[in-house]
């Protein structure tokens, strides 16, 4: 059983494949600064050569122009090294990186995109080369005197009176909410309208997740980046229009959005049995009475239509249960709602699949709604409809919803500041065990999660896709159940005993027969 609840199916070996393959190939800035001096030597740029060729030209190109063969499956592209503008840097707006924030980067990789960490995979020295070898892409460098780190002052230690000073900054004169919104998710009035240098879409940072946060997503981190800017991008340098403590104000408070750690990933997804009613709302109350779990997910590319580009990496799920019904809490970020089709943008939905028959003998499905004689149960939920449904699959484009007599599924979704929720609830039991999934107590069952952004244009296939995980129905242990346990061991006590006691009895009737 243990196995069964740590194997992430083939939608992990589908993801590490895939993040090998176009990560393999990738290169650009990233974050995680350290203090390695790195050597710029003509003979390291051409040993460096070598490995960008091997490693980096699938995404970066031959020319280092970011049009290798992955940059269009790409969001964002990857860098165009010809230019010499990067990100992230320790320096200050429009300066080259100086060559320890290379070093760096390649090390730490971009978070939230598809260019990897590589300082397990290539040596320092390897490191180093790569480093000296993209510079000779741009004419920018060795003109001038060596690029140098700008101070950003002492630390601030995050209290409530600095996070409520850069709260005032980020709603007051700096305006970042109309880029990043009103709870920091990305979905600010200007988000949808912003491109790059090169006249790409850029979406701005979910600041609700900063462990995708371009060049890190420590309050140090942030601060840095709001004095130097992202070149290439709309995000602004703020040195001289803030100061360096207000920098750590604000710093301070965008980090105050996320968790204090990026939410673990568990292998088993508890629900909670409650005495009351089941919680029909979203935003009901009852929902904190269970734990929250977290989801990762990836864009699916097994199958065409790909999802190289997915903008929704993760849900979130709480569970409730009672005698006769379970109910399910998804919650997702998305930077704009779709409730119906227009033109290239299509609709927002979700799903939760079950196989149709869970047992504990029983090979998964495959993760992408089933295979040939095993089939799935899918909770759909879509915006413009009127209810969610249930569906049986064997396989992408399969999808066939049962009849409405056999539906018993409903749900009710909100969206408010870039944020999905989704209620599905259904009755634990059914009376078609071969269509529907029989949710019973003390079982084990398999149990993942699609997603589809109709802004981004996911559709069929073309959807975020997580792992199988388990769902486990758990009964809180009641004052009844504590004190089964001193209640039999006070009978086992007492048996105990009457048997020394019978022993003892026999014994001394032993003696006395003895005796006369």
């Amino acid at each position: 059983m243990l196995r069964r609840l740590t194997r992430p199916a083939w939608l992990g070996l589908g993801a590490i494949i895939m993040l090998v393959a176009i990560g393999v190939a990738a290169f650009g800035v990233g974050l995680g600064f350290e203090s390695t001096v790195v050597s710029a030597q003509t003979e390291d740029a051409e040993a460096g050569r070598q490995v960008y060729e091997q490693h980096c030209t699938g995404c970066h190109g031959v020319e280092g122009d970011g049009a290798g063969a992955a940059a269009d499956f790409l969001h964002p592209r990857p860098r165009d090294f010809r230019r010499g503008l990067y990100k992230v840097r320790t320096t200050g707006s429009g300066a080259l990186p100086t060559d320890d924030d290379l070093f760096s980067i390649i090390g730490a990789g971009m978070p939230g995109t598809a260019m990897p960490g590589w300082s397990e995979i290539l040596t320092d020295q390897e490191r180093r080369d790569v480093a000296a070898y993209i510079k000779t892409f741009s004419r920018r460098f060795g003109r001038g005197d060596p690029p140098v780190s700008i101070s950003i002052g002492d630390p601030i230690d995050s209290s409530e009176s600095s996070i409520g000073t850069g709260r005032e900054l980020f709603f007051g004169p700096l305006e970042c909410f109309k880029c990043h919104g009103q709870e920091g998710r990305g979905d600010g009035p200007s988000a949808l309208e912003l491109e790059d240098d090169s006249d790409f879409t850029i979406f701005p940072a979910d600041l609700t997740k900063n462990w995708n946060f371009r060049g890190g997503g420590t309050s140090e981190d942030i601060a840095r980046t709001f004095l130097t800017g992202l070149l290439g991008t709309p995000m602004p340098s703020y040195e001289g229009q803030m100061s360096e403590a207000e920098s750590w104000h604000l710093a301070n408070f965008v980090r105050s959005l996320s968790p204090p750690e990026q939410p673990e990933v568990q292998s088993l997804f508890t629900a909670t049995r409650v005495d009351g009613a089941l919680p029909a709302s979203p935003d009901s109350g009852e929902w904190s009475q269970s734990e929250d779990f977290y989801f990762p997910m990836l864009g699916q590319i097994t199958q065409a239509p790909r999802n190289f580009t997915p903008t929704i990496d993760s849900v979130t799920g709480r569970a409730l249960f009672d005698d006769d019904q379970i109910a399910i809490l998804l919650t997702w970020n998305d930077r704009s709602q779709n409730v119906a089709a227009e033109g290239e943008l299509t609709v927002d939905a979700a799903a939760v699949q079950f196989p149709a028959k869970a047992s504990d003998d029983a090979e998964l499905p495959n993760f992408l709604q089933g295979n040939a004689g095993n089939s799935v149960n899918l909770w759909s939920w879509r915006a413009d409809a009127q209810a969610p449904v249930e569906v049986n699959a064997t396989g992408l484009g399969t999808d066939r919803v049962q009849d409405a007599a056999s539906q018993s599924l409903a749900g009710q979704a909100v969206f408010a500041d870039g944020q999905w929720k989704l209620v599905l609830r259904r009755s634990l039991l059914t009376d078609d065990d071969s269509q529907d999934v029989q949710v019973e107590t003390d079982r084990f069952i398999p149990i993942a999660f699609s997603a589809w952004d109709g802004q981004n244009g996911d559709d069929g296939s073309r959807r975020s896709v997580s792992a199988w995980y388990q769902l486990y129905l758990d009964s809180p242990t009641t004052v009844v159940t504590w004190l089964k346990v001193p209640a039999w061991m006070a009978v086992v006590a007492v048996i105990e005993a009457g048997i020394l006691w019978w022993v003892w009895r026999r014994q001394r009737l032993a003696e006395a027969q003895t005796s006369e």
